[in-house]
């Protein structure tokens, strides 16, 4: 383990702040969830996803609206790409989410593009940005956001708008049951 030199007092409350560069560092937004571990004398805290026990149940669906309307398909949390259905999907999973998806969580809107306009998922400058029509759904349920559902075609918007908002109902559902 290593440290970094920075010490922090515990407040009456128990509580302790960890730093801002730290959590600009490890994309550790407000609202995030940490899991506490003890290992012999020392603290963990490790940053988990809500949708890691999702996972299979999303693939599922994915898969069906991807064959169904040929669109890509991509799960975020407040910091990596947690699930990608469509080509290349080994390119996206597990990498940090681009400048771009972070503005748009903090924003809380609907994005829509129609126009074959450049997306970038990741941060990660291997990957080459993809120009399409996408639709980006931030995911809130009680006042949380706790990543984006997007979806990319190459055709045309119009087929995805409305599977989009299903699609956007049956993640607050399961979040909600977290």
């Amino acid at each position: 383990m290593k440290t970094t030199g920075i010490v922090r007092r515990i407040d009456s409350l128990g509580r302790i702040v960890i730093p801002k560069e730290m959590r600009n560092s490890l994309r550790i937004m407000e609202n995030d969830m940490l899991e506490i571990e003890v290992q012999n004398d020392n603290i963990i805290l490790k940053k988990i996803s809500t949708f890691s026990d999702s996972i299979n149940y999303f693939t599922e669906i994915l898969k069906i609206v991807n064959k169904l309307y040929g669109c890509d398909i991509f799960i975020t949390d407040s910091s990596m790409v947690y699930l990608y259905v469509g080509v290349n999907k080994e390119k996206y999973i597990g990498k940090n989410i681009s400048e771009y998806l972070i503005k748009c969580l903090k924003n809380r809107t609907i994005v829509k593009e129609n126009q074959q306009t450049t997306l970038y998922i990741t941060d990660d400058s291997n990957i080459s940005p993809l120009t399409c029509n996408y639709l980006l759904i931030p995911i809130i349920n009680s006042g949380d956001v706790y990543g984006i559902l997007g979806f990319m075609n190459f055709d045309n918007l119009d087929n995805i708008m409305n599977i989009g908002k299903i699609i956007e109902k049956i993640l607050k559902l399961k979040i909600s049951n977290f």
